[in-house]
């Protein structure tokens, strides 16, 4: 072998070496990054799900025995549908004007007519009364019965018209998986009940806060 072939055979294997580490370089990123992923994963579904044998062991009909309370304005679904909920999960011993509800939120009138509910607001009243609660988007209607069942009444953020950006808040009380029907409280008066296709087509609102369109959201109100 003259020098010129050793040189060459050199550089060659230098080459392949250089090639070889990058593809272990690219394999290890793209391996921490599966790893990470799934873990991270694992963690969000563990915390955020419910086993299936918990979410379907439930009544086929169940109804909270929720007195209905009626908004004076039109800015008030939210608050009075918290009202409601709240002095249920109390069993009655928190009991709270529409005002009240109002000044302990701390949310603005004009960005809740403007922008939506706020359901960071809503949050701020049950933690002044150390109730327990959860904001949940996408939520389906398995989760709302679920829920529903375990004696804690949902707030629901509906278009009553789905064709206009008009928000509305109620609460829901009750359902009968036979009749496939979820029981409402409304606090202006005019919705009693959704079938499952009607709640779907009206289950989604803009909110406040958080600032986003959301679909099929819920504020879970925790009973004590």
């Amino acid at each position: 072998m003259d020098a010129r072939t050793g040189a060459h055979t050199k550089e060659s294997n230098k080459d392949m070496k250089q090639s070889l580490e990058r593809k272990i370089k690219k394999f290890r990123i793209i391996f921490l990054f599966t790893i990470s992923f799934i873990s991270c994963t694992s963690k969000n579904y563990k915390q955020n799900s419910i086993p299936f044998s918990e979410l379907y062991d439930i009544p086929d009909a169940f109804i909270l025995d929720i007195e209905p309370q009626y908004q004076t304005t039109n800015y008030s679904c939210a608050t009075v549908s918290l009202g409601m909920a709240i002095k249920y999960a109390s069993n009655d011993t928190i009991v709270l004007s529409e005002e009240e509800c109002w000044n302990y939120s701390g949310t603005k009138i004009e960005s809740a007519r403007k922008y939506g509910n706020d359901m960071n607001g809503l949050g701020k009243v049950c933690k002044r009364f150390s109730l327990k609660y959860k904001f949940i988007n996408k939520m389906n209607i398995d989760f709302l019965q679920y829920y529903i069942a375990h004696e804690n009444p949902v707030i629901l953020n509906i278009r009553p018209a789905p064709t206009q950006n008009y928000t509305h808040a109620l609460l829901a009380i009750g359902y009968d998986k036979t009749k496939k029907i979820i029981y409402i409280n409304d606090p202006s008066n005019i919705i009693t009940q959704y079938s499952y296709d009607e709640l779907m087509r009206h289950w989604d609102a803009w909110l406040y806060r958080p600032n986003i369109h959301s679909e099929q959201s819920g504020f879970v109100v925790m009973k004590e």
